[in-house]
């Protein structure tokens, strides 16, 4: 995977598939991370938000950022 910043949930969800891919299957992603087959297959669903756990699997973290609203 390369180390380009992912900016929104659907990156995430691009760099899990990514993962998943190298891995072989999801379910062996799963597996091999320690997460439920069921969860991954909700965030690759967009039934569940990506998770801490998840995340820090795919080597992310989630931040929150104020900006400038745009008039």
């Amino acid at each position: 995977m390369d180390e380009e910043a992912v900016t929104s949930e659907r990156g995430a969800i691009d760099r899990l598939r990514e993962a998943i891919n190298e891995e072989g299957t999801a379910s062996a992603w799963a597996d091999s991370v320690g997460l439920s087959r069921q969860y991954v297959g909700d965030v690759l669903a967009r039934r569940r938000p990506p998770g801490p756990r998840l995340l820090s699997a795919l080597g992310l973290v989630r931040e929150t950022r104020i900006v400038a609203r745009r008039s």
